[in-house]
């Protein structure tokens, strides 16, 4: 039951995730469909599973033995078996619940992918390249050409990480020198006898 819960909720959850970091095109129509599409889809697998159990002879072992096997020059018929059980019962609520996670990952993947193409797709050049992860780079043996194709239009090659980071620092020394500096201004300013203009002391 465990794993059952735990498959319906994480598959989609892992399938957005996904969305995000390998396809960055995906737009939110997109994720929130795709999202939607894979928790619709382990739940129905689950519940029907629940309500129409799989038949015995797809959760236990085929037997081994001949015993009672019909010899090839005897004919038997077998009456019509009536059963209340849909046509999805025995294939898809027969599916075991270790895949319940796997649908809901590829339900979610794929409607995310098509949703996003159906309604616009995101513009790659409007995301900031530190959100997203290229995770093709670590294919080293592509060029750069499939390189650049598979960020998706993301700006990967502009600025590296390092450049942001100096930046960054660069500025915020740059404004805790400017507090210091106006701080000791501040503070020459208020010393008895100094002179803001000339820069000296006066007895």
């Amino acid at each position: 039951a465990a794993l059952s819960i735990l498959g319906m909720c994480g598959g989609p959850m892992l399938g957005l995730f996904t969305l995000g970091i390998l396809f960055p095109f995906v737009n939110w129509k997109g994720a929130l469909g795709g999202l939607l599409t894979g928790i619709t889809l382990s739940f129905w697998v689950a519940i029907g599973a629940f309500i129409y159990p799989a038949p015995v002879s797809k959760t236990l072992p085929l037997h081994l033995s001949t015993e009672q096997c019909v010899q090839l020059n005897i004919t038997t018929t077998v009456g019509p078996q009536l059963s209340n059980r849909p046509a999805l019962a025995d294939t898809w609520y027969s599916l075991s619940y270790l895949y319940y996670s796997a649908v809901g990952f590829l339900g979610c993947v794929a409607a995310g992918i098509i949703i996003s193409f159906l309604t616009g797709k995101q513009r790659g050049k409007d995301i900031d390249p530190l959100l997203i992860r290229p995770v093709c780079n670590l294919f080293c043996f592509w060029s750069k050409k499939y390189k650049t194709l598979c960020w998706c239009g993301v700006q990967h090659d502009q600025e590296t990480e390092q450049d942001y980071l100096d930046s960054g620092s660069a500025w915020k020394q740059g404004v805790e020198s400017a507090l210091q500096n106006g701080l000791k201004q501040e503070s020459l300013a208020q010393i008895p006898g100094y002179n803001s203009k000339d820069k000296s002391y006066s007895n």
